[in-house]
């Protein structure tokens, strides 16, 4: 009987080992994109107030890092590439079994669409953290019709197991976003032609994406959560803004607060906001419709102010974070027209050096680009010149060959060296020889007044498609 009683105690032992082992080495081969971007979210213990859920559009083009330093807005992106409205529903009914938002903002693109999710991969990214439960199997079950591969999406080891030769030290650690589950997408392109279309065309049918969002409402109105749909903008050729017109219906048969495509498209630059030709935001685009979006939600929802509330201090930290991450994209960036895209930040300012008879006219993006950064190019004198611009003073200065110029950031002086050599001085940082540059940035931190990079930028005679002969010295 002892023996027995032994060899019964062995068996679970050595089961449970069995089984840890194998749930260890299924968090360890699995990737982490989807860990990454969503994992924090499941770890805060703290309450989310805003939700953003959608598509791609959502996840390049909604910030919450933004959110919180401007508005003090607690919220997460939990938009996933090539989400369907269905796969949307699911990802938000999940969340809303770790927290509490007092609204959720759900962008309507792909309302169109009769197909419940996008690619398997972008699946995976949306749906693989979200923590194994009874509502997990539902939303899988409902999604994929294919008992097997439901499989890869319930037992992930079934899927990632052969990941061993891939397996690197960012297994073992999760490195969560930095941006809340955004992304940032830098590049700027050539938009596609606009094809527009009258508010009175929508699409014709019902479809399995109408169906999904008017769940998505109900869901959260049953819940007592405020909702809001939106629309974001991008360069259309095709006809996506029948979509947009489609929504209204919606929102109106629910009583719900929409913000349409044509409504946001006046909030962004075609030329400068989007780093694909008729999609995606890029980070100038992007703070402008958070910033737009934010103060909506502030001025129309009870959503509170948590800046000061010690609960969320660890948000301050974070804050720090995203801030170096956004000063090293800038730090490493090498072509001139995501360069000044990036500057188009009010919580940056910076210096920009103009050579005489420079070759920025032959880049119309270039010029495009200054416009967005309140820089008026046919307004710049055709001699060696520096224009500082101070978003902590709002204010401009400039200075011209031999001069010197004094500012909170630092002090500039600009002249010919021993050597011959064209030199701009800068107080702060290491002096610059911008004998060959067609243009020179200095750029500053206005939180701290630090200094944060400066480049020197050489343009060729003859530009490719869009500005990319460039280079950075």
């Amino acid at each position: 009987m002892k023996k027995t009683i032994q060899a019964v105690i062995s068996f679970f032992i050595v089961g449970a080992m069995v089984a840890g082992g194998l749930l260890y080495f299924a968090e360890l081969t699995e990737r982490k994109e989807s860990i990454n971007k969503f994992g924090e979210f499941y770890e805060q213990e703290e309450n989310f107030d805003v939700l953003f859920v959608g598509q791609s559009h959502v996840l390049n083009g909604i910030f919450p890092m933004e959110l919180w330093n401007d508005y003090g807005i607690v919220s997460y992106n939990l938009a996933g590439h090539g989400n369907r409205p269905a796969t949307t529903y699911w990802v938000m009914k999940n969340a809303l079994e770790h927290t509490e938002p007092k609204l959720v903002v759900f962008d309507c693109g792909m309302i169109g669409q009769d197909e419940k999710t996008g690619p398997i991969e972008q699946l995976h990214i949306s749906t693989d953290s979200i923590p194994y439960s009874k509502l997990k199997v539902e939303m899988i079950n409902d999604l994929i019709e294919d008992e097997k591969q439901r499989e890869e999406f319930l037992w992930n080891f079934s899927t990632y197991h052969n990941r061993w030769n891939e397996v690197a030290e960012n297994d073992f650690v999760p490195q969560y976003s930095v941006e809340k589950g955004a992304e940032s997408r830098i590049d700027v392109a050539v938009p596609d032609e606009m094809v527009y279309f009258e508010d009175s065309l929508d699409l014709e049918e019902e479809t399995l994406g109408m169906e999904y969002t008017r769940r998505i409402i109900e869901e959260c109105q049953e819940a007592g959560i405020e909702i809001l749909l939106t629309y974001l903008p991008f360069p259309d050729k095709t006809g996506w803004q029948l979509e947009a017109n489609s929504v209204w219906d919606i929102a109106e048969e629910y009583n719900v607060d929409y913000l349409d495509f044509y409504t946001l498209l006046e909030q962004v630059n075609l030329n400068t906001d989007f780093y694909d030709p008729n999609s995606h935001m890029n980070p100038s685009g992007a703070r402008k419709i958070t910033n737009y979006i934010g103060k909506y939600i502030m001025e129309n929802y009870p959503i509170e102010d948590q800046r000061e509330n010690e609960d969320y201090s660890s948000w301050h930290e974070d804050y720090e974070v995203y801030t170096e991450f956004k000063k090293e994209n800038i730090r490493k960036e090498e072509e001139l027209k995501n360069y000044l895209m990036l500057l188009n930040d009010k919580n940056l300012s910076y210096g920009i050096y103009f050579k005489p008879w420079n070759l920025i006219g032959n880049y119309p993006v270039l010029i495009e680009l200054l416009n967005n950064m309140e820089i008026d190019y046919s307004q710049i004198p055709n001699e060696d010149y520096f224009l500082l611009i101070d978003h902590v003073g709002n204010e401009r200065k400039e200075m011209r060959l031999f001069e010197t110029m004094k500012s909170r950031f630092a002090e500039f002086s600009m002249f010919y060296n021993d050597d011959g050599q064209l030199e701009l001085t800068n107080s702060e940082a290491e002096s610059m020889i911008i004998t060959r540059s067609d243009i020179a940035v200095v750029v500053f931190d206005n939180s701290d007044l630090s200094f944060v990079d400066q480049a020197n930028f050489v343009l060729k005679d003859m530009p490719m498609e869009f500005g990319e002969n460039t280079e950075r010295e």
